[in-house]
């Protein structure tokens, strides 16, 4: 059974939520550009996606318990695609966002990323599982 709330994230019986964030990633491994200007690209990231996290989980009743193993699936919905090494590294800010407001550590969760092609504006759907 789903239930949707307004801002357009979903959370069934089985703790899992959906929902999603207006970030648009890029490539973090073949930029070259200042250190402050990247820093500040994933500070903001991780701000956004931690404060959506826990919207998203206020609202749908969804509560981080210690001990529980997570599943996060990633994807990414963009102008074009990027290579299978760097679409993982253009997550970064978004995964260390998502693990703090769960409360766990990002290197003990398994993740899956995917991407799509084609969208005029850029977005990052996540959706957050209890295995």
């Amino acid at each position: 059974m789903w239930t949707r709330n307004y801002i357009n994230c979903y959370c069934n019986m089985e703790m899992m939520i959906e929902f999603a964030l207006p970030i648009a990633t890029r490539s973090e491994m073949n930029l070259r550009e200042h250190w402050t200007k990247r820093h500040k690209r994933l500070k903001e990231h991780k701000h956004v996606s931690y404060l959506l996290t826990e919207e998203s989980k206020y609202l749908n009743g969804f509560y981080a318990i210690e001990g529980n193993n997570y599943k996060l699936h990633l994807c990414r919905h963009g102008r074009k695609m990027l290579d299978a090494d760097n679409l993982p590294s253009s997550f970064k800010g978004i995964i260390d966002g998502i693990c703090l407001a769960l409360g766990i550590d990002d290197g003990k969760v398994a993740m899956v990323f995917e991407q799509t092609e084609k969208n005029k504006v850029p977005f990052v759907t996540v959706k957050i599982e209890v295995i």
